[in-house]
């Protein structure tokens, strides 16, 4: 299978999914779920979906097993939709990439403010030149 071809049924598998956790999905345990990405095996059989929740450590596992819960109701809606000749069997991961993203660029963020002092008191203890 292509992998172009693949790529466009998993931006669709993500699509598709997002769609029935937002919309479709009853469960109070489901709070803020954001489907991240999907990444389709190239026989299409199946398909690994990374989810973003919001809220605690608790919160997140609560919504990955309310998911995980609801998953035959989610691959079946996914069946319809996608309309290729094997629907997906689907599994679900938390993703915690933005979390991650967001503690390197604090690291990041307070090296640059370290170097910028450093050399704002390299620069002020200096003895300044008259220029004679």
């Amino acid at each position: 299978m292509s992998a172009r071809r693949t790529a466009r049924i998993a931006a669709r598998v993500r699509e598709i999914v997002s769609q029935i956790i937002l919309f479709r999905l009853k469960d109070p345990r489901v709070g803020f779920v954001t489907v991240i990405d999907a990444e389709v095996t190239p026989d299409l059989k199946e398909a690994v979906v990374r989810l973003s929740v919001l809220g605690t450590e608790a919160a997140k596992h609560r919504a990955l097993r309310a998911i995980n819960h609801s998953r035959g109701f989610i691959q079946h809606e996914l069946g319809e939709q996608l309309k290729t000749r094997f629907t997906p069997v689907l599994r679900f991961e938390l993703d915690d990439r933005a979390a991650r993203a967001a503690v390197l660029e604090e690291r990041f963020d307070r090296i640059r403010r370290e170097r910028q002092e450093q050399a704002e008191a390299a620069g002020a203890g200096a003895p300044e030149e008259d220029g004679d």
